[in-house]
């Protein structure tokens, strides 16, 4: 199988490197911030209901972007 894979070199100054780094901020009432927030408060139950009733966390997936949580031991 042929794979698309392509490396380059860096030709800037690494993050790690730079004096400053611009960040973008996403408010309280951003819709991502309401999304992301409601996706940890139904991961987190969940990962409660997993323990009370599998006595493990199962992998599981509360918003799109979510590969956090796998399975666990209790």
């Amino acid at each position: 199988m042929i794979r698309n894979i392509k490396v380059e070199h860096l030709h800037e100054t690494p993050i790690e490197k730079q004096e400053t780094e611009l960040v973008e901020r996403k408010g309280i009432g951003h819709p991502d911030s309401i999304s992301d927030g409601l996706a940890e408060a139904v991961s987190r139950a969940l990962c409660k209901e997993y323990i009370d009733k599998c006595g493990a966390i199962l992998h599981h997936n509360t918003d799109r972007d979510s590969d956090r949580c796998r399975k666990v031991s209790a």
